[in-house]
């Protein structure tokens, strides 16, 4: 995206200059609320990386957020439905705990009707309950990807199986 390549390239010694900073501030909310379905929290897959932003607009990250969450509350529709898990990790950080519980109970409420025993795993079992020890769960968590449909997660977890077998000649 050129925003995050124009705000890589500002040199850091012009973050001192007044009037700079000012200009700063005013593009990074103007960029926030125009690429704001681009915007999400994660720190692999960020398009426009807020962090970066931030620290060369010299603003809080939270009000990179908000800027973006009050654009993408004015926005008509979503582009695609995956935004909507973007959207949890903008919301995420500005919810106390209780409301991040409501929120759940509430979506969670939405769907309760159609889901019945025999969805997904069936009812719960404790044989369900993820082990304890790290190494366990770490190898269960290789073990599904392995099974996974998806061939590109499968092929990250055959080099997961096969890297400490190679590294360990």
């Amino acid at each position: 995206m050129d925003v995050s390549k124009f705000y890589a390239e500002i040199p850091s010694e012009w973050s001192t200059r007044l009037s700079v900073r000012k200009a700063l501030k005013h593009a990074a909310r103007a960029a926030i609320a125009r690429f704001c379905a681009d915007i999400s929290n994660s720190k692999y897959y960020e398009t426009l990386s807020l962090s970066r932003l931030a620290q060369v607009a010299g603003m809080d990250k939270r009000e990179l957020v908000a800027v973006a969450l009050r654009a993408l509350g004015d926005s008509p529709a979503l582009e695609h439905p995956s935004r909507l898990f973007s959207l949890v990790g903008l919301l995420a950080g500005e919810m106390t705990r209780d409301e991040a519980h409501a929120a759940l109970d509430f979506g969670l409420s939405l769907i309760e009707a159609e889901l019945s025993p025999s969805t997904g795993d069936g009812p719960w079992r404790e044989d369900l309950l993820p082990p304890v020890a790290p190494n366990e769960a770490l190898a269960g968590f290789v073990y599904a990807k392995l099974a996974s449909p998806i061939a590109k997660l499968r092929w990250e977890a055959a080099h997961v199986v096969h890297g400490p077998c190679v590294g360990s000649r």
